[in-house]
């Protein structure tokens, strides 16, 4: 059996997907599953998934983090992403968690020289009402984009912060660029999360600094596949990779690696990160009827 339908297996099994195997169901790790196992054409399992996301969904449209707490509620970014690529019965339900993620803002703060980005772009926050971070921000150019409103102001807006928040030396932060005047280091997975926003974005004769900064946050995952890496940072890595058409050859080993590492625990496995895995094996090694990438959101771009 190849490692691929392994982790779809496992992946396929849960009645609950949670961030541990002994913990109840919690939003990203369902809707990432539902996503999964949508590409993977397993449909009674992601049904399974997108029924949890649909009970837990409030009447807002949010969705909180898990059934017991709707608050903080930036998961509902991946929910969109689930409900969209669900098909028309979750138009409503998709719908709905668009209107409330366009109704959240991050709070703009007047620009310092303490802070290096520019913080009165607004994007989106993990936190109702704080200020807009990268990851959060990311996840909700995705969820816009894959229903169509790329051109939104609020995305276009979203995606200058995003390239903003790069470093100028390529990678991301978890939300700032420097502070007090250092300069602070990358991480792999929120660059792996903004780069994969930012798929399709990095036009030349746009702005070349900021295609510039792109390629080299993509030279920096590359690199970085190469040290030793976790579940969550290799997935989106992959993602961020296979979105701007770049080689997935150097992400085969670490994640038949990574991978083995976690299918040995046997039942103990996080659906979490089984289903990040799954995201990843998926891309690098897709189901034979794909004739494409499962989660590259292709979007046309008017500069």
């Amino acid at each position: 059996m190849k490692m691929r339908d392994e982790l779809l297996d496992r992946l396929a099994a849960p009645r609950a997907w949670g961030y541990h195997h002994d913990a109840p169901g919690a939003t990203e790790p369902t809707a990432t599953a539902a996503l999964a196992l949508q590409c993977a054409n397993l449909n009674e399992a992601a049904e399974r998934a997108l029924a949890w996301l649909v009970r837990v969904q409030q009447p807002d449209g949010s969705l909180g983090v898990t059934a017991t707490e709707s608050t903080p509620a930036w998961p509902t970014t991946l929910a969109v992403l689930a409900f969209a690529k669900g098909g028309s019965r979750y138009d409503g339900r998709r719908k709905r968690a668009v209107d409330w993620l366009l109704g959240i803002e991050g709070q703009p703060v007047e620009r310092t020289k303490q802070l290096g980005h520019d913080s009165t772009l607004i994007g989106w926050p993990w936190v109702v009402p704080t200020h807009s971070w990268a990851e959060p921000t990311a996840l909700a150019v995705l969820a816009l984009k894959s229903v169509g409103l790329a051109e939104h102001a609020r995305c276009r807006e979203a995606t200058r912060l995003l390239v903003d928040r790069l470093l100028p030396e390529g990678g991301c932060n978890y939300g700032n660029t420097s502070v007090l005047g250092q300069m602070l280091r990358p991480h792999l997975m929120p660059t792996g999360v903004v780069l994969w926003a930012l798929a399709g974005e990095a036009d030349p004769s746009a702005d070349q600094r900021h295609a510039d900064r792109i390629d080299r946050s993509l030279d920096y995952l590359q690199r970085q596949l190469s040290e030793p890496i976790s579940a969550a940072a290799l997935s989106y890595s992959v993602l961020a990779l296979s979105a701007h058409g770049r080689s997935l050859a150097a992400a085969r080993e670490p994640l038949n690696e990574v991978a083995a590492r976690h299918l040995k625990k046997s039942s103990a496995t996080s659906p979490w990160k089984l289903a990040l895995l799954a995201l990843a094996a998926l891309e690098i090694d897709p189901i034979s009827d794909r004739s494409r990438p499962s989660l590259v959101i292709e979007t046309e771009v008017t500069t």
